[in-house]
C-alpha cells in the first residue's frame, strides 16, 4: 500500500533496515563513541 502511494523501492516498515541508512544524529555518535571505549579499555568484542 505505502511503496505503490509513495512510489518506494522497498517497504517502508521492514525490520530488515541497512545499518548505514539509520540517521546518524548526536546520541546515535555519542553511544557509538561509548562502545569504541568499552571495546578499546576493557577488550569486550574483541
Amino acid at each position: 500500500m505505502y511503496k505503490t502511494f509513495y512510489s518506494l523501492s522497498r517497504d517502508p516498515f521492514a525490520k530488515e533496515t541497512d545499518p548505514s541508512e539509520a540517521y546518524q544524529g548526536a546520541p546515535f555518535q555519542e553511544a557509538l563513541r561509548a562502545l569504541e571505549y568499552v571495546k578499546r579499555t576493557r577488550g569486550s568484542g574483541c
